[in-house]
């Protein structure tokens, strides 16, 4: 579908369907299960994604306003260049993928695990991470204003190009090669003997 309206629908089940430049206004996606779907370039309004599975599916460069992802689950998704503006991600699911370029300001994150997956060059503007366990993701050149990480569990992740000065890093668990970056981020320049 290209350049379509789709209002006030129910949907249950997608696969294999591709949308470009659309616009998807009071859509209910609640547990719906969504497969290998491509939307490029659409504009989710008011949507209701509540416990739905979303795997494979690719939002490339896609705007969420007003949406609602409770308990939403995204598998190996790509979310590159997407925005979410009032749309909280809060008590979602993700497993692998490429949220790359995305806006994800002021999101709450708190006690999630997040694992392998790419948020490199994404805002995070004003997110809350506290608790959480960030493991082996990409936050390359990711931009970290005001995020809140007490508490947190880092290792393995990758935060290079991230001002590192600038965050609040109270009881955060971090590895080794964190340390240092860290440490060299505030001009020290250690030596393991």
């Amino acid at each position: 579908m290209n350049n379509e309206t789709i209002e006030d629908i129910e949907v249950d089940k997608w696969e294999d369907k591709s949308f470009s430049s659309c616009r998807l206004t009071n859509i209910s996606f609640a547990e719906a299960e969504i497969r290998q779907t491509t939307f490029t370039d659409c504009v989710f309004s008011n949507c209701r994604w509540n416990s739905a599975t979303l795997e494979r599916v690719q939002f490339l460069n896609c705007r969420f306003m007003y949406n609602d992802f409770l308990l939403t689950s995204f598998s190996d998704c790509k979310l590159t260049g997407s925005s979410f503006e009032e749309s909280p991600l809060r008590a979602i699911t993700i497993r692998d993928g490429d949220w790359s370029y995305c806006s994800l300001r002021y999101q709450d994150f708190r006690k999630q695990h997040l694992k392998g997956i790419r948020f490199a060059n994404s805002d995070w503007t004003g997110s809350d991470f506290r608790e959480a366990r960030l493991e082996q993701c990409d936050f390359t050149s990711a931009i970290f204003h005001q995020v809140q990480l007490q508490k947190a569990d880092v290792r393995g992740s990758q935060f290079r190009g991230v001002d590192l000065k600038v965050l609040t890093l109270q009881d955060v668990v971090m590895d080794l090669d964190q340390v240092l970056a860290l440490a060299e981020s505030h001009g020290v320049r250690p030596s393991i003997t």
